[in-house]
């Protein structure tokens, strides 16, 4: 098993339902479900650690996923700032 598995795994399940919710319309249960579910598989890449090039890309790219579709997301900066924080603490660690 490759060492930054989950990390890809997140990052296609991420990919995935950005793709869905591209597809639904603001202010709809769908749009709603799309946003958390985003968040929360945004929030659990950066919480986790990455192993190397793999998983350093999946945080960049979580950190670096703009324009998003939508101007504001509560909460992005923070995740964005986590994904930062992980990966710079991972590249000072090798």
């Amino acid at each position: 098993m490759e060492p930054d598995a989950a990390l890809a795994g997140l990052w296609r399940e991420y990919l995935r339902n950005r793709a869905e919710w591209n597809k639904t319309e603001e202010d709809t249960p769908e749009y709603e479900r799309c946003h958390e579910e985003s968040t929360a598989i945004a929030t659990r890449i950066s919480a986790t650690p990455a192993q190397g090039i793999v998983g350093l890309a999946v945080k960049i790219m979580i950190a670096a996923n703009e324009p998003y579709e939508h101007e504001a997301v509560a909460d992005q900066t923070t995740l964005d700032d986590k994904a930062l924080i992980s990966a710079r603490a991972t590249i000072s660690c090798d």
